[in-house]
């Protein structure tokens, strides 16, 4: 009774994902939530992060004023029939942020309440501004949400900060209202219909005299690698770039992570930088994770702090979605995966158990991953 046993080692292999990139620009910033504070007396630094990072004064170049002006409004109706039975009922703004007290604000937060006649409906809003009946200039872009009926209870909140590119005066905003999938305006609504947008006094944060003196002008992360295109990725660029506002001072970035666990790392901290007035910074970490990352959505936080003194000027975390619950792991969990097939030709009898015995062995053994967090 003849039993013979092939082993065949097949390699599976995954094609790798497309890189991804998520950016916030500074200008105009909205936040979507309220700011995450690290607990630094309990921050642990990894001894093997995979981080690397630099720091850099970048080329003064075209402003992002200059950039958003070349972005007017296009409030083209939609001939759509869902135009006739989607409205904006009412909008209400809170102003937030008056640090030097002169009535001008640099933070507001805006309420929206848009209803439907029609049953539910997907739409995002798009908001601009403009200054003495001047050109209206677009500002922020929502993510598509739902309405459904008249309702209060569906009232959309942003929550909307200037950072920069807002002179000191009185503004008039005015909200367009798309349909998802539709490429025509359904609803709009302006301060000539609505006190609470018109006569806004309003500033960025340069003029309304923030201690910090750092305010945010682009942050990006693009997602590198994704051998086994599980969704996490084994490596990545992070870009966070900052206006400085102030006497000469020596600037550095700090990054910090968390996991599932909760529990912060330091990550790594870049060079140095001799920061002027009017200075536009760049501070770049770029990352191979080794094995002791596990698979996991990983928040982010970013600290500008004084290189000399390591007191704290600025900061970003989680509050931002390109920092919040990226897909990460590192690149021994990041391999393609390594399968075994397993053939067997047997005569019968007892062997042919034993084979069959072996086969359901082999057939079951799989690699695990590790639960626990590497300290």
């Amino acid at each position: 009774m003849r039993t013979i046993i092939y082993i065949l080692a097949v390699l599976v292999l995954a094609l790798p994902a497309k890189a991804i990139e998520v950016r916030e620009r500074g200008a105009v910033m909205v936040r979507t939530g309220e700011p995450v504070a690290v607990p630094r007396e309990l921050v642990r630094k990894r001894e093997a992060s995979g981080v690397r990072a630099s720091g850099s004064k970048v080329p003064k170049t075209k402003t992002t004023e200059q950039h958003k002006l070349s972005m007017g409004r296009d409030n083209t109706r939609s001939a759509s029939a869902s135009a006739q039975f989607i409205s904006v009922y009412d909008a209400s703004v809170t102003y937030t942020m008056d640090t030097d007290g002169d009535g001008f604000h640099a933070a507001v937060d805006l309420d929206l309440d848009i209803d439907s006649s029609s049953g539910a409906h997907d739409v995002y809003v798009k908001l601009y501004y403009r200054v003495s009946g001047g050109d209206w200039v677009w500002f922020y872009t929502s993510s598509t949400f739902l309405v459904d009926g008249a309702s209060s209870a569906d009232t959309r909140r942003f929550a909307i900060q200037f950072e920069q590119g807002m002179p000191s005066d009185w503004y008039e905003w005015a909200v367009d209202v798309y349909e998802a999938g539709d490429a025509g305006v359904v609803a709009s609504l302006e301060g000539s219909q609505d006190a609470d947008l018109s006569s806004m006094p309003l500033e960025d944060r340069l003029r309304d005299n923030d201690s910090a003196g750092i305010y945010l002008d682009d942050l990006s992360l693009e997602l590198l690698r994704d051998d086994d295109a599980d969704g996490f990725y084994s490596a990545y660029t992070m870009d966070v770039g900052v206006y400085f506002s102030g006497a000469p001072t020596p600037l550095k970035a700090v990054l910090y992570s968390r996991g599932s666990d909760g529990q912060w790392y330091q990550e790594g901290a870049s060079s140095a930088v001799l920061a002027l007035d009017g200075d536009h910074l760049s501070f770049t970490f770029d990352a191979d994770l080794p094995d002791a990352w596990d698979t996991d959505y990983y928040d982010f936080a970013v600290d500008v702090v004084d290189a000399d003194t390591g007191a704290l000027l600025w900061t970003m975390g989680p509050e931002s979605s390109v920092l919040a619950a990226v897909p990460l792991e590192g690149a021994g969990w990041d391999a393609p995966v390594t399968s075994t097939v397993v053939v067997v030709e047997s005569s019968g009898g007892s062997m042919g158990t034993a084979s069959f015995l072996l086969l359901a062995f082999l057939v079951l053994i799989r690699p695990l991953r590790r639960s626990g967090r590497s300290s």
